[in-house]
């Protein structure tokens, strides 16, 4: 899903978003460990689906969290590409942010600040 460069693709912008909103539930509280899944169809803004599974952690029903997430963000895809300013991150690391990304990993990384680990206000 994260193969070549274009920010632009929706598996890579779906992965990031699913991510953000993993982060954001566990950093809430809503739940000690937390995996989003998120469903685009072609020609949709919106996606149809966002399902959580907290792994029996969680702190309220999971079908709640996902309504929570949904409400707490954009998931438009080029709302999503906005708010993370996917397009102007390999600017400002010298045109090599996406080729960094695929050599040492997307998620978990404390040297480049990646704003899908930064978690979203869920109030």
């Amino acid at each position: 899903a994260l193969s070549g460069k274009d920010p632009s693709r929706a598996e890579r912008v779906a992965a990031y978003a699913a991510r953000q909103l993993a982060v954001s539930v566990v950093a809430a509280e809503l739940a000690r460990e937390c995996e989003v899944r998120i469903s685009y169809l072609p020609g949709q803004a919106r996606p149809v689906a966002v399902e959580v599974d907290g792994f029996g952690t969680e702190a309220a029903p999971e079908e709640e969290i996902a309504a929570a997430l949904t409400r707490a963000a954009d998931l438009r895809l080029a709302a999503v590409v906005e708010r993370m300013e996917l397009r102007a991150l390999p600017a400002r690391h010298g045109g090599r942010f996406y080729r960094r990304l695929s050599r040492a990993g997307h998620f978990g990384r404390e040297d480049l600040a990646l704003p899908w680990d930064a978690p979203l206000a869920l109030g």
